[in-house]
């Protein structure tokens, strides 16, 4: 039988009698493997266990928290609020080819990077949205994508026919789009 759930019990029991203190620090990942004798990853999915229940959150680099129930259930309710109203514009087309960026969410909604960051992820996993590379520009599909760079390749060098041609006049151009290999498969042929 596995460890992680009679540890994510035992801390949930302590929780329970007030042990620790909501919105406060608990012991780290490190202090919970020498107090149990269990692996970190053995820690870490126990405390993954009471993250679900929404017992704890977590701050990556700073820690793991005790929830007072309201600010997970808060930030939580925001989220879903604001992954609604994405959905509902991308439905409507009020984005042409490129969604906003982190920063220009955390900035219309008023909400961190850790909310904006989770409401991209989400509409990734759910293909509302599609991002080529993890960092890069994040475009309303795949098709919406290919419809943009074959656009800005049409504006920038109407004369361009072929992908040669490109990888001459613009080798940083023809590099990035290269990484999107399929994309340039499809918007030009190849010699």
């Amino acid at each position: 039988m596995a460890k992680y759930p009679r540890i994510a019990d035992d801390i949930r029991e302590r929780i329970k009698k007030g042990e620790f203190e909501p919105d406060k620090k608990l012991p780290s990942i490190s202090k919970f493997c020498d107090e149990y004798k269990i692996s970190s990853a053995t820690a870490q999915k126990a405390i993954g266990v009471l993250k679900g229940e929404g017992l704890v959150w977590s701050v990556p680099t700073q820690g793991i928290y005790l929830s007072n129930g309201k600010a997970i259930s808060s930030r939580y309710a925001r989220a879903c609020e604001i992954e609604q109203t994405l959905r509902e514009r991308l439905m409507s087309r009020v984005y042409g080819y490129k969604f906003p960026s982190t920063r220009e969410l955390m900035s219309e909604f008023e909400v961190g990077s850790y909310i904006a960051l989770g409401v991209i992820h989400n509409l990734e996993r759910s293909k509302s949205i599609y991002r080529p590379s993890k960092y890069g520009k994040i475009y309303t599909s795949e098709e919406a994508m290919k419809e943009y760079w074959a656009l800005f390749i049409m504006e920038m060098y109407p004369h361009i026919t072929r992908r040669g041609e490109l990888a001459q006049i613009d080798p940083p151009l023809y590099r990035r789009l290269m990484r999107y290999g399929h994309v340039l498969n499809e918007i030009m042929p190849a010699a």
